[in-house]
């Protein structure tokens, strides 16, 4: 009985785990414009966003720097198909697609001094069984095309040396809700194994 629970517990673990990242991390190449008057100036960076279903986690590391605006923009090419009744089959187009990060909006979180980071995520696709009696769009795909940041900063006084890097971390799949019910229903199993052994070993 044991040996079935715990094989079941790992079933969620194992889903949310063992997923193959698609491409590694990333060190983004900075463009960084001469500052104005104020000391602020504005930072460029383009890398490769996460794929379809996937999140990666952005840390920006901006020592001696104020860090008044941050915003991370990955542009998507979104694939449609749908049934159309009039041509008898299915068709589709292309879309493109924008998703937005924000440090206005908490999006980018700076945790610390000097430290910010971010998780940028692609919407997960989906495909369904295309026939005249299908409701909706019968799939939904995302291809990135690019991820860019665009950063404004302000030289901060004092004697703290000047440091500005952005690394964008290994893609990894965002569990999808079957996942975490799977792992929650796991837990639960492995709670009550655990509590089942105690009553065993009590008798």
């Amino acid at each position: 009985m044991f040996k079935f629970l715990r094989a079941l517990c790992a079933v969620p673990l194992a889903a949310l785990l063992c997923a193959t990242p698609a491409n590694a991390a990333q060190i983004v190449s900075l463009d960084v414009w001469p500052p104005d008057s104020s000391g602020e100036f504005q930072v460029f960076g383009d890398f490769n966003w996460p794929g379809d279903g996937q999140k990666a986690l952005a840390k920006l590391e901006f020592g001696g720097l104020e860090f008044l605006y941050g915003e991370y923009t990955g542009l998507l090419e979104q694939r449609v198909t749908w049934w159309d009744d009039a041509m008898g089959g299915v068709t589709g187009n292309e879309y493109l697609y924008a998703v937005d990060c924000y440090l206005s909006d908490g999006c980018i979180n700076i945790v610390a001094p000097g430290l910010a980071y971010a998780w940028l995520k692609t919407p997960r696709g989906f495909s369904k069984p295309c026939t005249p009696a299908t409701i909706g769009d019968c799939s939904v795909t995302y291809e990135p095309q690019f991820g860019s940041f665009f950063g404004v900063f302000r030289t901060a006084n004092g004697d703290d040396p000047i440091q500005l890097s952005l690394t964008i971390g290994d893609p990894i799949a965002v569990p999808e809700p079957e996942a975490w019910v799977l792992l929650i229903a796991g837990f639960g199993l492995m709670g009550a194994a655990l509590r089942q052994r105690r009553r065993v070993g009590l008798a």
